[in-house]
């Protein structure tokens, strides 16, 4: 293939309305139905025990994305970036640290005991990467914990009150042992997922960079990290996000992105994918630029990034990839599709055009 028909392809795969606009598509087929139609097309009877969630789920989100990242591949040889020391960087996994009320620490990973004793009268249980309060009984004094992930690292929790969290690289929770009042409130710094248990008698609480979001039995999402722009995505339900006395209602879809510095507060309709996608196991970039993926591979691969020129942190790019590999094929077509160059020394990255 000439040049020319290279970066003829090429603007062609970085159109982002065109990758959105099927990759969203792909996610609206009907598998099931298309593939009982095919079976009677060729006559064959279809297999009554098919597992087709894991069917939806690997075609939907795997197919196309790997099929571009295989163009930009083929279509740029040139190494930038020694394979070797590319793949030897791991992606995160479940571990954190929790801090108790009187200040122990405890490491939690895949070698945690099954249980692990809050206080003296509440035990907490721990099993496949996840802390569970539920149920927990304390005192009328009300105690609270810590749960802590470094970068490279996420965990789960459920609460008291069985709402579950999931917690992102280099991010916080503070929470109560037990919900014993009429509010249910926490303290969030970094990225979380919520799914929250429903109780009308009393409202959850996530406080957050100057922000408050109210609920009352949903789905969201809070990317609340220092130094960043604090946003709320809104899965399913409602919230009511609170900046001072004011609050804004969210609606499903719906993005609200409060600046810190002026204390101003922006909502936006959004496609929810791009910003959820880590919850579910995968990095959906929409429209990004390089330095905001370069901030959340840093925090996910605890890699080190260095820009040798400034330009390159404004390129844009859309994809999605799986959360859970190497770094190797993120940076790979990054590498190609910009063309910038990128080295790693000292568990440094470091890019140029």
């Amino acid at each position: 293939m000439d040049e020319e028909k290279k970066k003829r392809l090429i603007e062609e795969l970085e159109e982002n309305d065109s990758f959105l606009t099927k990759y969203r598509h792909y996610q609206r087929i009907d598998k099931k139905k298309a593939w009982l139609d095919f079976c009677k097309r060729i006559d064959v009877k279809p297999k009554a025990k098919i597992h087709w969630q894991l069917v939806y789920k690997y075609a939907a989100i795997l197919l196309l994305p790997i099929s571009i990242i295989a163009l930009y591949l083929l279509l740029f040889t040139k190494p930038t970036v020694s394979e070797n020391s590319l793949a030897k960087v791991l992606p995160g996994k479940s571990q954190a640290i929790l801090i108790l009320s009187d200040g122990n620490k405890i490491a939690l990973d895949s070698t945690t005991a099954n249980c692990v004793v809050v206080n003296d009268s509440t035990t907490a249980t721990v099993s496949n990467n996840r802390i569970s309060y539920n149920g927990a009984k304390q005192n009328t004094s009300q105690q609270y914990n810590t749960l802590i992930t470094k970068r490279a690292g996420e965990y789960q929790i459920v609460l008291d009150d069985g709402t579950k969290v999931h917690l992102n690289a280099a991010s916080q929770l503070k929470y109560p042992v037990a919900f014993p009042g009429s509010e249910r409130t926490v303290y969030l710094q970094g990225e979380a997922y919520f799914e929250i248990a429903p109780d009308k008698k009393r409202p959850f609480y996530v406080i957050t960079n100057g922000m408050k979001v109210r609920q009352y039995g949903t789905q969201f999402n809070i990317n609340a990290y220092p130094g960043e722009l604090a946003e709320v995505v809104l899965v399913k339900g409602s919230i009511g996000v609170l900046t001072g006395e004011k609050e804004q209602m969210l609606l499903p879809g719906q993005l609200a992105e409060f600046d810190t510095e002026n204390h101003q507060l922006t909502i936006k309709e959004v496609d929810v994918e791009s910003y959820i996608a880590w919850n579910q196991g995968r990095f959906f970039f929409d429209n990004k630029t390089l330095k905001e993926i370069m901030d959340i591979l840093s925090r996910w691969y605890d890699v080190d990034i260095q820009f040798v020129n400034n330009e390159v942190q404004q390129l844009h790019f859309t994809g999605s990839l799986d959360r859970y590999s190497t770094i190797e094929p993120i940076i790979q077509a990054i590498s190609s599709a910009a063309n910038v160059t990128v080295e790693m020394k000292n568990h440094i990255l470091y890019i140029s055009k």
